[in-house]
């Protein structure tokens, strides 16, 4: 759990090698976009992390934006 009021949590895949770098990552997006969230007063009760096997899907929302999955360019994926 996070005690960043705009983003609730943040979720890694599991199974995957270096967890740490992808919460740090997830951090890292939302930081830059927490001016924006603040200003609309937005809410997000989790940041995950995806790998689809769609190379062009960079992100997707689910649940009336209760989960937003962001696929991180990480080459932990390929490791």
């Amino acid at each position: 759990m996070s005690t960043n009021v705009w983003v609730l949590s943040y979720e890694h895949l599991k199974g995957l090698p270096k967890p740490d770098e992808a919460l740090t990552l997830l951090r890292k997006i939302a930081s830059r976009v927490k001016p924006i969230m603040r200003k609309h007063h937005w809410r997000l009760p989790v940041l995950a992390e995806f790998f689809p096997d769609n190379p062009g899907l960079l992100g997707a929302c689910a649940y009336a934006s209760y989960v937003l999955w962001y696929r991180t360019p990480n080459p932990r994926i390929d490791d």
